[in-house]
């Protein structure tokens, strides 16, 4: 997948089709994010003959939608509807933009990793039952790739109330 300035993704059990997640860099000279719209969020249609990108229909919108909770050009909050129990902060480290999750370890100490991949195992007759999600994130010290797994039980719907 070639995707310019991406941030994370999201994909899900019911296709191959992803949500893309890329940085909206308003100063590409200074690489300056944008403040107001720090995220461009589309679909890439891995199901179609050469993957096209298409822009999101207005239901899909309140499913993957963002909204900024804070902005500060070194760490903006936002909560996307689809991971509605955490929140991302963008943040500028060496030069390059990373989303940054607050995550447990193995002794529930909770630390700051880099945001990578969320797949949604979906069920239900027309896949909209999220059972569980997979959060695929980058350890900042290691580098090394780790999945953390967490039961949902809930409906795409129950997305879009929080």
């Amino acid at each position: 997948m070639n995707v310019n300035n991406l941030a994370f993704y999201i994909g899900k059990s019911s296709n191959s089709n992803v949500t893309i997640y890329s940085y909206n860099i308003a100063d590409e000279k200074n690489n300056l994010i944008d403040l107001f719209q720090p995220l461009d969020y589309y679909w890439i249609m891995r199901e179609k003959e050469d993957s096209p990108r298409e822009d999101l229909t207005f239901i899909e919108k309140t499913i993957y939608s963002y909204k900024i909770v804070t902005s500060d050009p070194n760490d903006i909050a936002i909560k996307i509807n689809a991971l509605p129990d955490d929140t991302i902060h963008i943040q500028k480290i060496d030069n390059k933009y990373h989303a940054v999750v607050s995550l447990p370890d193995a002794n529930n100490n909770h630390k700051d990793v880099y945001l990578k991949k969320v797949f949604c195992h979906l069920s239900g007759t027309l896949g909209t039952f999220v059972e569980s999600i997979d959060i695929i994130y980058q350890d900042p010290d290691t580098k090394k790739l780790h999945t953390l797994s967490r039961s949902e039980g809930k409906g795409l719907d129950s997305l879009t109330k929080k």
